[in-house]
């Protein structure tokens, strides 16, 4: 009889942890489906707020233009002689630009300018848009 008992009660174990694992699973999946939602929210909100970020952009840029503020930009001259050392260092998009002086050491040689927009030596002389 005590092994037919602890047959049983192995069945009992089993069927419960069954119904645990089965309960786990659920849970797990349900987690997974709201994670995923709230990442969809998220990605819309930056989706948005991106948006929201260029259109106040250009009305910034409309009210400066307004305003009659003036924009500096820099076009780069293409070189003329192949063997010229180039001494532009670096352009970033939000209109840095950084040149080197070769006569000077590294540090004191560095020279860091600030512009509306700057245009790299393969850029035109054609206004874009137009």
């Amino acid at each position: 009889m005590t092994n037919t008992l602890r047959w049983q009660n192995l069945k009992v174990l089993l069927a419960s942890t069954k119904r645990e694992f089965e309960n786990l699973q659920s849970q797990l999946q349900s987690d997974l489906k709201q994670l995923g939602d709230q990442v969809l929210d998220m990605a819309n909100a930056a989706l948005g707020y991106h948006k929201v970020m260029k259109e106040n952009r250009t009305l910034h840029n409309m009210v400066q233009d307004l305003k009659g503020n003036i924009r500096v930009y820099c076009r780069i001259r293409p070189a003329f002689d192949a063997e010229a050392k180039t001494v532009v260092d670096f352009i970033g998009e939000d209109g840095s630009l950084v040149v080197i002086d070769p006569l000077k050491p590294w540090k004191d040689g560095r020279k860091i300018f600030e512009f509306n927009r700057v245009f790299g030596s393969s850029a035109t002389q054609v206004w874009p848009g137009r």
